[in-house]
């Protein structure tokens, strides 16, 4: 591991991994083929680390309405479905990868590398000026996190829309989209074109990278020579190159 990534211990809640258990099913195929293998994982989060909005559907795959989608393509966003990808399998298929972080294992299965990513949509904004929090930068996870509810407060107001959220995503999720843009367009968002002042940037997930809970992964650097970076840091740590993401979602049940 390099010097610059290391961890401090702190608890983790039993309830709050325990209240998540059943996320891992939005993925049913892949659940199906987990279970045939005997290494369903449980899903793992710290709650405080979640949207409020943050939606809870098993099954089927959660989209925006019609409506949603219109506003949000004429604001500049850009839609994408993750299916289910794990980073494990994203490496495998020769993604650009630079760095991954160890991760640990729950109930046999690596967090980090083996979750995989869930069928929500996700609109993103790929201008480098938009696709950030402003101002999320060199802030802790909880002042982070918000801000993000700030921002989705805030682009719910302006496009008429009660029903979306915002919320940092799993690290499957935030790679597969990445990638899913890259494929699309060409343009490696949190590349070059993405550094702040000077700094790669970086985006905080949601991915807790030990059992304490006090490491999570974030996202970013993506150097065209050497790869997407996925590595972990304090969960409390702050720095100019640590963001959160415009994340957008849909929240609840249609």
């Amino acid at each position: 591991m390099s010097m610059h990534y290391k961890e401090v211990p702190r608890g983790l809640p039993k309830e709050e991994a325990e209240r998540y258990a059943t996320g891992i099913n939005l993925v049913a195929k892949f659940v199906d083929s987990l279970e045939k293998e005997g290494i369903l994982p449980k899903r793992f989060a710290r709650s405080v680390a979640v949207s409020a909005s943050q939606p809870e559907v098993i099954g089927e795959a959660i989209k925006f309405t019609d409506e949603e989608r219109k506003a949000l393509v004429d604001d500049g966003a850009v839609i994408y479905l993750p299916t289910g990808e794990t980073i494990k399998a994203q490496k495998s298929a020769r993604r650009p990868f630079w760095y991954i972080a160890d991760g640990f294992k729950e109930n046999g299965v690596n967090r980090l590398t083996e979750f995989p990513s869930r069928p929500i949509e996700v609109a993103i904004y790929p201008d480098p000026e938009r696709f950030f929090v402003p101002e999320s930068n060199s802030k802790t996870t909880d002042q982070q996190i918000a801000l993000v509810e700030q921002d989705a407060h805030a682009l719910r107001e302006r496009l008429g829309l009660p029903n979306i959220g915002e919320v940092l995503p799993e690290s499957s999720e935030a790679t597969e989209v990445l990638f899913k843009h890259f494929d699309a367009t060409g343009v490696r968002i949190l590349g070059q074109d993405y550094m702040k002042d000077g700094y790669w940037s970086y985006i905080r997930t949601n991915t807790p990278t030990n059992k304490e809970g006090s490491g999570v992964a974030f996202v970013g650097g993506w150097d065209a020579a050497d790869g997407l970076d996925v590595f972990d840091w304090l969960r409390d740590a702050s720095d100019v190159y640590f963001h959160a993401a415009r994340w957008v979602v849909p929240t609840g049940t249609r």
